[in-house]
């Protein structure tokens, strides 16, 4: 993470972009003063496409609850989300907006592993709760697991901050902070007890991008007759002498 992916002021996602919500579900309980356990972050992230290139990806928004049930949590949500639609058909327009509703539209929802696990003696996941309390409130949820591989998710989101493709707005202050003091050995375990909700939340999102991140195919040209010669006449040359600048260059071609 470096300051420059923090972006000057907040901007309104565009109506056409897809968007993302990640969740780290941090379960209900007493006043957390540390804020390391039970705090359930949300981070909301968009995605910009861009022709011939890989996606931006925008970390637009974000709830941070501490001691919050799911019931309280899917409340939140449902505000942000119609916040969101408000400011999008102010900024936007009412003409460009027109296929937004009341809330504003959520192309995938992540968790992690743990919200598949059950509720005490209750035969709902937590996963499966969050989704019933969302449709009493008159949304979708439609849940699933994002990126299990903690490493997988440390790869990938160090490959968009080195590549610059993932910024954020400087009002999700938490999200930043995580990322500014986000720690893991050589291993790539993270440290144990630190804050690392809106970082876990915000990986989540990110998984469910549909983007090439290890590699961007480019067009693969094919060899032309004087390369072909070449080619033939290195892997047919057992002593490693180059056939035009001697044996010094073998190999080099």
């Amino acid at each position: 993470f470096s300051d420059d992916l923090v972006l000057k002021a907040d901007f309104v996602p565009a109506p056409w972009w897809k968007i993302y919500v990640g969740v780290d579900h941090g379960g209900s309980g007493g006043a957390d003063t540390k804020q390391s356990v039970n705090i359930t972050s949300i981070v909301f992230i968009a995605e910009e496409k861009q022709e011939g290139k890989w996606s931006r990806i925008h970390v637009f928004d974000e709830l941070f609850l501490p001691s919050s049930t799911i019931e309280e949590t899917c409340g939140a949500i449902y505000n942000k989300l119609s916040a969101l639609a408000v400011k999008m058909k102010i900024h936007y327009g009412h003409k460009v907006c027109e296929n937004i509703g009341n809330i504003m539209n959520v192309a995938g929802w992540r968790g992690g592993h743990d919200m598949n696990r059950r509720r005490g003696d209750s035969d709902e996941s937590i996963m499966e709760t969050y989704s019933r309390h969302a449709m009493m409130m008159g949304f979708s949820m439609p849940m699933s697991v994002g990126e299990t591989d903690i490493q997988q998710r440390i790869h990938k989101m160090a490959w968009l901050m080195r590549k610059k493709l993932i910024d954020f707005n400087p009002s999700c202050i938490h999200a930043i902070e995580s990322f500014k003091n986000y720690t893991y050995g050589k291993d790539e375990k993270p440290q144990a007890g630190q804050n690392d909700h809106a970082v876990e939340a915000t990986s989540y999102s990110a998984s469910a991008v549909s983007m090439w991140w290890m590699d961007l195919s480019l067009p693969k040209y094919g060899e032309t007759l004087v390369e072909k010669e070449l080619t033939k006449a290195k892997l047919g040359n057992s002593e490693g002498f180059d056939p035009i600048y001697g044996r010094q260059y073998a190999g080099n071609i």
